[in-house]
């Protein structure tokens, strides 16, 4: 509703996206229904298989989810989550339908070090390569530091 009010936000091309925790999915999904997109914060790269406490695309996707975040600073300090991992996850993620918004961010001491431009890039090529361009423009990324 904002968004149709607002003169300047009107004239902007935006997507709004809500990402709730897993067990929200379902009931924030009922609740905007159509008046934002539903984001899934994780899902394993695993198209299928037994998985003990993961989320698959799948699964997520059954709830009208059509994003999913991707390499989030929290996953990758706290579950090793590596750039070949978001790669993995991005090609599955464009394979089923879905849009990856891939996060990538340097550390404190990165960024005290003034190496916070050569990560970035680094972690772009590593997730983005072997992707051909088309499957490129579909990826949204975000800039989180850790």
């Amino acid at each position: 509703m904002l968004v149709k009010r607002d003169k300047v936000l009107k004239k902007l091309n935006f997507i709004i996206g809500v990402a709730p925790t897993l067990i929200g999915l379902l009931p924030t999904s009922a609740l905007l229904g159509k008046n934002a997109n539903i984001v899934a914060q994780f899902v394993t790269f695993k198209e299928s298989g037994a998985f003990t406490g993961q989320v698959s695309f799948d699964q997520v996707h059954e709830y009208n989810v059509n994003y999913a975040i991707v390499g989030h600073s929290e996953t990758r300090k706290y579950l090793n989550v590596s750039d070949t991992f978001c790669r993995d996850s991005i090609r599955t993620l464009l394979k089923a339908g879905m849009r990856p918004i891939l996060c990538i961010g340097e550390d404190a001491k990165q960024y005290k070090a003034n190496k916070s431009k050569k990560v970035l890039m680094l972690q772009l090529m590593n997730c983005l390569k072997e992707l051909n361009e088309d499957e490129v423009k579909q990826v949204i990324v975000a800039y989180e530091p850790i």
